[in-house]
């Protein structure tokens, strides 16, 4: 079962009582397919993205997976060619390093296709491992999450939920990138739909309709669908498959602290 988590931060709300009840925009940030240990992490770049978010007095961020290149000797991957840390233990124990900056502003973590390489061999998660490092919530493949953001009209704080996932499949084009993010409506019904694997920072929206029982309507749903992007240059593995030559960068999502209402950013 996937879990569900009511996350609790000091930048978000706790009801008309709350400190934070006059926030009016609480931004977050997917991190994800940093792949640490090949030499095409791009480290500069991804350092200047965390001082963005520390200098975001409302940033918060979640993990979306593949932190880690994590080549073991059943998985594709160069191990002669392409790794600038060869172990994966080190990999790890640099990720948290990286990421250490961050680790008040983590709301938790996803591992990804890189991650599980390792406990589908031995047992062993280096996705966990990580967030213990970090002292940051694990969910492991999924979590549905709810985020209370400012104080609506009605006195009360303006809830918004969240599905986070890393992803699989989408292969080489963009079409098919797209359509493995959006069949995760077929699995929650949420605000914002949160995954990685494609390394293509992308957003989009689109509505469902869910029938509401107890008055009898019809509501319209809308899912803000995001791609956490990455922080891997061009590899040769991506060359092999014409993969093409990957946008660098994450998004930024928008939570509205006044009215129901999510936008985001490449």
């Amino acid at each position: 079962m996937i879990p569900f988590c009511k996350v609790e931060h000091e930048f978000l709300s706790a009801g008309r009582d709350s400190e934070n009840r006059d926030v009016r925009e609480v931004r977050l940030y997917p991190l994800g397919d940093l792949h640490i240990g090949h030499k095409a992490f791009q480290r500069s770049l991804f350092r200047e993205k965390v001082r963005e978010i520390l200098a975001d007095p409302a940033g918060l961020c979640v993990l979306t997976g593949d932190l880690i290149e994590n080549v073991t000797r059943s998985s594709v991957g160069d191990i002669f060619a392409e790794l600038e840390i060869v172990n994966p233990q080190d990999q790890c124990d640099e990720a948290i390093a990286e990421l250490r900056p961050l680790k008040d502003r983590i709301i938790g973590s996803v591992q990804g296709n890189h991650e599980w390489r390792t406990p589908k061999d031995m047992g062993l998660d280096p996705m966990k491992y990580i967030s213990m490092g970090l002292e940051i919530p694990y969910w492991r493949d999924a979590a549905i999450l709810s985020l209370a953001v400012g104080l609506g009209n009605n006195w009360r704080p303006v809830l918004y939920t969240i599905y986070l996932s890393h992803l699989s499949g989408g292969g080489s084009t963009d079409g098919g990138k797209v359509n493995a993010l959006s069949k995760t409506s077929k699995v929650a019904i949420v605000d914002v739909s949160i995954g990685g694997h494609t390394h293509m920072p992308e957003t989009h929206k689109a509505a469902i309709l869910v029938p509401d029982l107890r008055t009898g309507r019809v509501e319209e749903r809308v899912i803000q669908y995001v791609n956490a992007g990455t922080y891997q240059g061009q590899s040769g593995f991506g060359v092999r498959k014409a993969m093409g030559v990957p946008v660098l960068g994450s998004p930024t999502i928008r939570l509205n602290g006044r009215k129901r209402k999510v936008t985001a950013e490449v």
